[in-house]
C-alpha cells in the first residue's frame, strides 16, 4: 500500500497503526490530494456490531428441474423492482412479491403456458418488463410484455424475433429514454450459416418497434461467424453496448455509445482482440463513466484489466486488479460467460469502489482479510483502503448493497464453504453484516445491521444483493445455490397490554 497519507501522521508511532490494523475495520487514507490534517479519524477500531436483522421471508422452493429441461440461474429470472422482488423460472410463471412482507401476486402471463426467460433490470416510472418464452416444450422466448408495476397488469405484450432458451438467459434489458432495448436478438444468416446479434429497441408506451442495431464485426476478420452482446446498460450520455466478434481464429470485443431515441452510433471502439486468439470477456462496471473489466483470453496486456475510456470511447487507464491495495475481487473471471454481476463494484464522482483481498489472491488464499478500496479513475490510485471488521474467516464474501452521497454500503458474509477448491459446505451456522462505508472520510466503517442463518449458499461470490431502505435481497447465482432471501429489522410487535 502507497504510505502517503499514513506518513502524514508521523506523530502516531508504527506500533499503534499496526495494532489497529490487526483489530480490523479501519479506514487508512492512501491518496485523496487533501492537504495535510483533513482527516483527524482515518484510522480507528469499528464501532461495535449495529442492530441485527432477521429473515423476513423467502419464497417458496421451485421443483426440481425435469430431466433434459433447461438450467435456470436465478439472477437471470430475478429482479428488484423499486419494493418489489419479481421472480420466474423456466417451466413457470412469474410472481411479485411485496418486498417488506413477501405479499406474492402473480403477473398475468401474455398467453397460456408461456413461461419467464429474463426481464429488465429496472423499471421506468412504473413500468417493468419481462421476455417470455411462447408455450410448449420447445417455445423460443419471443413475447415481449410490460406490466405496471402498481397493479401488477399487463400493459402492452409484442412478439419478437425468436431467442432460444438458452440464449436468453443473462440476456439483458435496459429501460432508457422512454425506450426498451434488449441485447443478444440473434438472427441466421442463411447464405452463410453465421449467428448474427443486434440490439432491439421498442417504445415504451406501447411496445411498437423503433430501432435495430447491429453489433460490429468489421475488425474481427473477414467472414466474421458470430457476434454477441456481453452486456448492455444505460447512463446520461445513452446505452453503452459490450459486445463481441469472432470469425473462427479470431476474436474482438467492442464496447459503443448509442442514442437510446434513435439507436444513432455515437461512438463505436474496440477494446480487446483484433489479433488470433485474442479477445475475451467484459462486464460493464459503469455506462458514465464508461468503466469495463476486461478477461482477455492472451496475457499479451495483462489480462485482466479494469479499462477507463473518455466521451469518445478512448481507453484512457488500465488499472490492473493487483497493486499496493491487494486484490480486487472482480465480478467474474474468463470462462464464466454467464453475464455481469451488478453488485461486483460501482462508480460515484469519478471514483471506482471494489471489494478486494489484503494481499495476493489465489484460488486457495479466500482466508485473506476483506476490504473496500476507492480508486481514483483519473489516477488508478488508490484514494483510500477500508478493511472489514472481523473478516478472517475462510472463503469470506463482499459484496456492494449500494452508493448514496455519503456512503457505500457492502454485505460482507461466510459463504459457507472451505477453501478447498472443491469449495465444500461447511458445517455450522453462517451469517453476514451489513456495513455503511464513509466516502469522505478514508471509509471508516460503521457495522450498521448483522444477520445469522443456517443456510449456506445465499451469500457467495455470485451473489446478487439489493438494498432497498431498510430491507436486504440476496438473491444466489446458481439454481442449486439456496433460495432468495430477504432480510430486515425485526417487526415492531404491539404494546404489552397495560
Amino acid at each position: 500500500m502507497r504510505s502517503g497519507g499514513v506518513a502524514r501522521r508521523g506523530r502516531l508511532p508504527v506500533v499503534v497503526t499496526v495494532l489497529l490494523v490487526l483489530l480490523g475495520g479501519i479506514g487508512v487514507d492512501v491518496d485523496d490530494g487533501t492537504p495535510p490534517g483533513d482527516h483527524a479519524d482515518t484510522i480507528r477500531p469499528a464501532p461495535p456490531p449495529g442492530a441485527p436483522l432477521e429473515r423476513l421471508w423467502s419464497p417458496p422452493a421451485r421443483a426440481e428441474p425435469a430431466p433434459g429441461a433447461d438450467t435456470v440461474y436465478p439472477e437471470s429470472a430475478s429482479r428488484v423492482w423499486e419494493r418489489t422482488l419479481v421472480m420466474g423460472a423456466v417451466g413457470s410463471g412469474v410472481t411479485a412479491y411485496d418486498l417488506r412482507t413477501g405479499a406474492a401476486q402473480r403477473l398475468p402471463a401474455p398467453e397460456v403456458g408461456a413461461t419467464v426467460c429474463t426481464m429488465s433490470s429496472g423499471i421506468a416510472g412504473t413500468v417493468g418488463v419481462v421476455l417470455w418464452s411462447s408455450p410448449g416444450p420447445n417455445g423460443a422466448c419471443d413475447l415481449l410484455t410490460a406490466y405496471d408495476v402498481r397493479t401488477r397488469a399487463e400493459v402492452w405484450t409484442r412478439r419478437v424475433p425468436a431467442l432460444p432458451r438458452w440464449a436468453a438467459v443473462g440476456t439483458p434489458i435496459v429501460l432508457a429514454d422512454g425506450v426498451v432495448a434488449m441485447g443478444a436478438a440473434a438472427t441466421a444468416d442463411t447464405g452463410t450459416g453465421a449467428r448474427l446479434s443486434t440490439v432491439a429497441a421498442y417504445d415504451l408506451a406501447d411496445g411498437s418497434a423503433r430501432w435495430s442495431f447491429p453489433v460490429p464485426a468489421h475488425d474481427a476478420g473477414a467472414g466474421s461467424g458470430r457476434t454477441w452482446v456481453q452486456a448492455l446498460t444505460s447512463g446520461p450520455s445513452g446505452l453503452l453496448v459490450g459486445s463481441s466478434a469472432s470469425s473462427g481464429r479470431e476474436e474482438s470485443s467492442y464496447a459503443t455509445r448509442l442514442d437510446p431515441r434513435t439507436g444513432a452510433v455515437r461512438w463505436s471502439r474496440r477494446v480487446m482482440g483484433g489479433g488470433t486468439g485474442d479477445g475475451g470477456l467484459f462486464t460493464i462496471v459503469s455506462a458514465d463513466p464508461p468503466v469495463l473489466i476486461a478477461h482477455m483470453r492472451t496475457s499479451e496486456e495483462g489480462a485482466p484489466r479494469i479499462l477507463v475510456l473518455d466521451d469518445h470511447g478512448r481507453i484512457t487507464r488500465r488499472i490492473p486488479p493487483e497493486g499496493p491495495w491487494g486484490s480486487l475481487a472482480l465480478p467474474y473471471r474468463a470462462g464464466d460467460d454467464r453475464g455481469p454481476r451488478s453488485s461486483g463494484m460501482c462508480v460515484a464522482d469519478g471514483v471506482l469502489y471494489a471489494p478486494a483481498r489484503a494481499g495476493t489472491y489465489t484460488g486457495r488464499d479466500r482466508h485473506l482479510p476483506l476490504r473496500m478500496v476507492a480508486l481514483d479513475l483519473d489516477t488508478g490510485r488508490a484514494r483510500w483502503v477500508s478493511d472489514s471488521p472481523g473478516s478472517d474467516r475462510m472463503f469470506d464474501v463482499m459484496l456492494i448493497a449500494g452508493v448514496d452521497e455519503n456512503h457505500v454500503y457492502t454485505v460482507v458474509g461466510d459463504s459457507g464453504r472451505d477453501a478447498s477448491g472443491a469449495g465444500h459446505p461447511r458445517p455450522g451456522p453462517h451469517g453476514f453484516t451489513l456495513e455503511r462505508r464513509d466516502r469522505h472520510r478514508a471509509g471508516r466503517v460503521h457495522t450498521i445491521a448483522s444477520a445469522p442463518r443456517a443456510d449456506p449458499g445465499t451469500v457467495q461470490p455470485s451473489t446478487l444483493v439489493e438494498r432497498r431502505g431498510d430491507v436486504v435481497a440476496l438473491i444466489p447465482r446458481a439454481y442449486d445455490a439456496g433460495l432468495p432471501a430477504v432480510y430486515g429489522p425485526p417487526a415492531i410487535g404491539p404494546p404489552p397490554p397495560g
